[in-house]
């Protein structure tokens, strides 16, 4: 008998596709804060689930790691 997951549910320790794409681009919150001009605060927020971005956060946060914005959405939440 399998078990079924829940793929509704975010675990704790899962990382947001903004967290995924900074660090793979080697890039701390303060770092893309600077190129961004995105709050460190707000970045740290989006990135634990505390605030779903508005557009305008998500064009430019995608614009500084050189991404499309629907890279950053995530998509069963």
């Amino acid at each position: 008998m399998s078990s079924v997951e829940n793929t509704t549910e975010w675990s704790h320790s899962e990382r947001t596709p903004l967290e995924e794409r900074r660090t793979a681009k080697g890039l701390t919150r303060e770092e893309l804060s600077a190129i961004s001009r995105v709050s460190f605060r707000t970045i740290y927020r989006i990135e634990k689930r505390k605030v779903t971005p508005h557009r305008a956060t998500l064009l430019v946060l995608a614009a500084a790691l050189d991404l499309m914005p629907s890279d950053l959405i995530e998509e069963n939440r």
